[in-house]
């Protein structure tokens, strides 16, 4: 471990901006029961409070150019995405670009493509299990599943050339990572082999990385010509990553562009931890 960042607090679905200087992050209260987003500056160590609804505001994702959020909140009695620019001066944007798209049961924003065109997002609109939904940003808004089947697929994240999605899914009967092109037709390649959940791509895209089941960094080189080529996954090191505390904390962990740095939520260790003594057939000594 190099460092810790920002104050012990309920954090969940850390996401770094893509110039790897801030990390946009959910917060949960435990006093209000409200989750808001911050933003936490890399270098100073500085937390900025930014979304200030009593909603639940959850998720972050980040524009390209990193200069704005979009997220999922609950304000106004339903579930919708919103957009806000980070530069301080510019009022919260109705979610104007999503009139006429159901977004009800949607369940949270998982990825947004780096030419800015796409979103991906969980909804359990179909069925009872959670699916991955392709949002257009422009023109028709109509939102399309990316996968059929009923198992559930969930954490998707697009390449970074945007012709891949990686994606967990439990449809072998226990969580796996797996790759599928995009747009289809759908020909997935199952990435992890002993089970295996929150996949994210290196800013190149020749490495993936996920968690094990048992916790562990998995990496995993990737070919970059046609057909997609992917070699055994490797074990880096023990995250100690927290379990997630509510059913919408997709993400313990995110990565550096240039894959050699990781940002991994993880239990605080206590310092002096108290012993407890326990006195058994207590009662006669009150005599």
């Amino acid at each position: 471990m190099l460092r810790t960042l920002g104050a012990p607090a309920r954090y969940a679905n850390p996401r770094l901006s893509p110039d790897g200087q801030r990390v946009a992050v959910d917060i949960d209260d435990p006093e209000s029961s409200n989750t808001d987003i911050w933003v936490v500056e890399a270098n100073r160590k500085v937390s900025c409070r930014f979304t200030f609804d009593p909603g639940q505001d959850e998720t972050p994702l980040w524009s390209h150019d990193g200069r704005r959020l979009l997220w999922l909140s609950d304000r106004s009695r339903k579930n919708g995405f919103y957009l806000k620019s980070l530069d301080g001066g510019t009022v919260e944007e109705s979610p104007t670009l999503f009139v006429g798209v159901d977004l009800s049961f949607a369940s949270a924003p998982s990825d947004w493509s780096r030419d800015g065109r796409f979103l991906l997002y969980t909804d359990l609109q179909e069925g009872n299990a959670l699916h991955l939904w392709v949002l257009p940003m422009s023109g028709d808004l109509k939102p399309d599943r990316l996968l059929s089947g009923f198992s559930a697929d969930i954490e998707g994240q697009f390449s970074p050339d945007g012709h891949w999605v990686a994606y967990s899914s439990n449809e072998s009967g226990r969580w796996q990572v797996y790759v599928a092109p995009f747009p289809g037709p759908v020909n997935k390649y199952q990435i992890s082999t002993e089970g295996g959940q929150q996949p994210r791509w290196r800013g190149d895209g020749k490495e993936l990385f996920f968690l094990s089941r048992d916790r562990k960094l998995m990496a995993v080189s990737l070919g970059t010509g046609s057909p997609f080529e992917f070699g055994e996954p490797t074990p880096l090191f023990e995250t100690h990553a927290h379990e997630a505390l509510t059913a919408e904390e997709f993400f313990t962990y995110d990565v550096s562009a240039d894959g050699q740095r990781f940002l991994v939520n993880a239990n605080v260790k206590e310092k002096d931890p108290r012993p407890l003594d326990i006195i058994l057939n207590w009662v006669p000594g009150l005599k």
